[in-house]
């Protein structure tokens, strides 16, 4: 049970990063590469195994490196306001903080309709320019941004009545 925020209140949701879809696609490319140089350079006779080693290393190193990079991202709701956190960074930021909340929303389809998916980026603005991207990495992002866009709009309305009053 998670207590709740003296500033923030009671948590809405909590939403990680997905760190299978981090690691799937990077072991795959892993992979791929390395039985491709196996079958290719590794077959050659004294220098092939060494080169071998040489060229996985870097692309393992890389390949670990965005994967990490990414690893402890994630996103908590509060009634008041959410956290942003990037690693060992957590950024607490009020709804009435974001000027701006752009979504982009895209059904793909592939092999004539037989799979589809359906690809989420939420883009955030603060009032000091800060930039916040959320994309189909974090789990159930649709709920994040519904749940999201909601409050942003519940604070920005009595701002937004205020300057139109003016």
């Amino acid at each position: 049970m998670v207590e709740n925020d003296a500033l923030f209140g009671r948590e809405l949701g909590y939403y990680p990063i997905s760190r299978a879809r981090l690691m799937v696609p990077a072991g795959v490319i892993v992979v791929l590469i390395g039985v491709i140089l196996n079958f290719t350079i590794a077959e050659v006779e004294g220098w092939g195994p060494l080169v071998t080693t040489g060229l996985m290393t870097p692309i393992s190193l890389i390949a670990g490196w965005w994967v990490l990079h990414q690893w402890n991202r994630e996103v908590t709701l509060y009634e008041n306001g959410f956290t942003y956190r990037e690693g060992s960074k957590t950024v607490f930021f009020t709804y009435a903080e974001i000027r701006s909340f752009r979504l982009r929303a895209e059904r793909l389809r592939y092999f004539g309709g037989l799979v589809r998916r359906t690809v989420y980026r939420f883009t955030l603005l603060t009032v000091k320019d800060e930039r916040i991207v959320l994309t189909g990495l974090y789990n159930r992002i649709a709920e994040l941004g519904d749940k999201l866009e909601a409050l942003i709009v519940a604070a920005q309305r009595p701002i937004a009545t205020e300057r139109l009053s003016r």
